[in-house]
């Protein structure tokens, strides 16, 4: 192949790769409802540009329910995005998405940040993500959504009973993949809370920890497992 001829395949290759919108969502998804697929099938209704979506799961646990399985959950759910799907294991998913901006400098990628309407707490959730994203790049698109639905209230649900948890499944789900889902959590679902000390007023979303110190000052905390071991690694 002559040297014009290479320069014109890597040009259209690359143009390609350019063209190629991806958005990225994550949380802990402990488990994963209705309301956080309703927040990926908004955000390709809305911009259909889309062409791929990344669900970052994060490695935290939430009453029993882990990792594991809230990818298994959603497996399930990729039968209803009609874009292509990839479910990524990460210790921490603000991390993760910062470090993908920061290699793919040149993408256009959207971060998507669900957000129930009318809830104050997810509008202050939306605008400190925002600004956290802001220098490494990416588009926010916050992704409004109607209804309470969330990972702590599912839980609750899954302990009084199946009925109660298929509540905050996808409707699209048949009765045989809702029962798949409550088998996957219930034998490992616990009443235990979520094992975390609280000297100062914090909050868990979005697999972060966000605390305010009694001198006013602001931390976010990641939790990381380490290469080497179970060893827990935290950076502030």
């Amino acid at each position: 192949m002559s040297k014009l001829s290479q320069f014109l395949v890597d040009s259209i290759l690359n143009e390609a790769k350019s063209d190629v919108i991806t958005a990225l969502f994550g949380g802990g998804f402990k488990p994963p409802t209705k309301g956080h697929l309703e927040v990926v099938l908004k955000a390709i209704q809305d911009n259909p540009e889309i062409d791929q979506v990344y669900i970052i799961v994060g490695s935290g646990v939430r009453n029993g329910i882990s990792q594991e399985q809230s990818v298994k959950i959603w497996e399930k759910y990729k039968q209803f995005i009609p874009k292509t799907i990839e479910i990524i294991e990460a210790g921490s998913p603000m991390s993760w998405i910062k470090d993908y901006l920061k290699d793919h400098p040149e993408d256009k990628t959207y971060i998507l940040i669900g957000a129930r309407e009318g809830n104050e707490e997810d509008e202050k959730d939306v605008e400190q993500r925002s600004n956290l994203f802001q220098k490494y790049g990416g588009e926010i698109k916050p992704i409004y959504t109607v209804g309470g639905i969330s990972g702590t209230k599912a839980r609750e649900a899954a302990k009084q009973s199946k009925e109660a948890f298929y509540q905050f499944l996808p409707n699209q789900l048949s009765d045989s993949d809702k029962e798949e889902i409550y088998n996957i959590i219930i034998p490992t679902l616990n009443e235990v809370g979520e094992g975390s000390s609280k000297p100062y007023e914090w909050r868990e979303d979005f697999g972060e920890y966000f605390f305010t110190t009694d001198n006013n000052v602001k931390y976010i905390v990641s939790l990381e497992k380490m290469p080497e071991g179970d060893k827990i690694g935290i950076s502030v």
